[in-house]
């Protein structure tokens, strides 16, 4: 059965979710590693960020949203909706307030938050009622 709408949608914000983890966690690794890479500051660059937040945030709340319209399950809701504030606030505040390895922490649990919720979204919404039974939709 080819990808809805939404599990495409819901896809797309795992993978920018993944990319946030990625670009929070490599740059550590590479300058423990390689030590003369902790001067790419393009590595680190806190635009990233903000073009992260302007696909990610509209493109979660439309699949986490629809999912919820279709599944109810609150759970995955709030801890989707938990993960997104989580990553705004990381982007918009969190280098000022909180310092940059709090930063790192906060867009890593913010973005671990919506990877599972977008997880669950998928399997909820392509699980139906059958015979009496929740089974998953192949």
């Amino acid at each position: 059965m080819p990808d809805t709408a939404t599990d495409i949608a819901d896809k797309s914000a795992i993978a920018l979710s993944g990319l946030c983890i990625v670009h929070c966690i490599l740059p550590i690794l590479l300058s423990l590693i390689l030590p003369y890479f902790a001067g790419l500051s393009y590595l680190t660059d806190e635009a990233f960020h903000l073009w992260l937040i302007i696909f990610v945030v509209p493109l979660s709340l439309f699949t986490i949203s629809w999912g919820y319209r279709q599944h109810r399950n609150k759970k995955t809701l709030i801890l989707a909706l938990i993960g997104l504030m989580l990553i705004i606030v990381s982007a918009a505040i969190g280098h000022d307030t909180f310092g940059h390895t709090a930063e790192v922490l906060i867009s890593i649990a913010g973005s671990t938050l919506i990877v599972w919720g977008h997880l669950k979204n998928m399997k909820l919404r392509n699980t139906k009622f059958k015979n009496g039974r929740l089974s998953a939709v192949s």
